[in-house]
């Protein structure tokens, strides 16, 4: 069973990566590895997507998109799975509401518990927003930046998931496209159904270099922040001790071609 599994979803890669570069507008690649010693359990996770059609909706402009992708950490092992890990092909249409805020339906074709002693494949219908907003504008050398997502997947029990993130602070030019920041950041997370390490905020430094090219950027950041769970818990009961420390690495590759 899971050998049959592996080979329809390497079939379908195959066939994704053939045909769709010869069909897309542009590739979109993003890469995140993030460390914290929250976690104490590295995860990786990657995703390669092609652009297909555009289209216009009250003159707000949108693309039809396929991809593929994986999650996968380092703790997970045979028997015992930590991570959500899994490998994916999708298909979705993005739509532009304004300049900084866009919204998304997606269907995958998921392949979970990829370090587990089995494999079960998934249907997941996903849908959201996205926002992200920097502004540099106040000073050459200030910027104050804003992200935020909302995030429904049935196949996460039908959970809805909210996050959001804002950094201020000072950005210098080291030389040619690199750039160094020192920042203020803040994060609050929250789902729908309560697990309490969805359910929490974080507020700390942080450091970050980013090398900024024309058709791609990459970002290593360093951060530490004192954390608070927000009292909720579903299945896996909340610490008794519902504050913490947080030291968190995280590498970034995004490319667009």
């Amino acid at each position: 069973m899971k050998q049959s599994m592996a080979l329809k979803l390497s079939l379908a890669l195959l066939l994704l990566t053939s045909v769709a570069p010869a069909l897309a507008t542009y590739v979109d690649i993003y890469s995140e590895t993030t460390t914290d010693s929250r976690t104490n359990n590295p995860v990786s996770f990657n995703r390669l997507q092609w652009q297909f059609v555009d289209y216009s909706v009250m003159n707000r402009p949108g693309q039809a998109y396929m991809g593929t992708g994986f999650s996968k950490d380092d703790r997970s092992s045979g028997e015992v799975v930590y991570n959500d890990n899994y490998a994916f092909i999708s298909g979705g249409l993005k739509l532009s509401l304004t300049n900084y805020l866009s919204s998304f339906v997606e269907y995958r074709k998921v392949v979970d518990e990829l370090g587990g002693e089995t494999s079960k494949s998934t249907n997941d219908y996903r849908g959201g927003f996205y926002l992200f907003y920097r502004d540099d504008s106040t000073s050459s050398a200030n910027f104050h930046e804003h992200y935020s997502e909302m995030v429904f997947s049935n196949r996460q029990s039908q959970d809805l998931f909210w996050m959001g993130r804002s950094r201020i602070g000072y950005t210098k030019n080291m030389t040619g496209p690199l750039f160094g920041e020192v920042m203020l950041q803040g994060k609050v997370k929250v789902d729908r159904l309560g697990h309490y390490y969805e359910n929490l905020a974080e507020v700390g430094p942080a450091a970050r270099l980013r090398w900024l090219a024309q058709h791609y950027s990459v970002e290593l950041l360093g951060s530490y922040a004192q954390g608070q769970y927000l009292g909720r818990e579903y299945v896996d009961p909340i610490p008794a001790d519902t504050s913490y420390g947080n030291l968190t690495g995280m590498l970034v590759f995004y490319g667009s071609f």
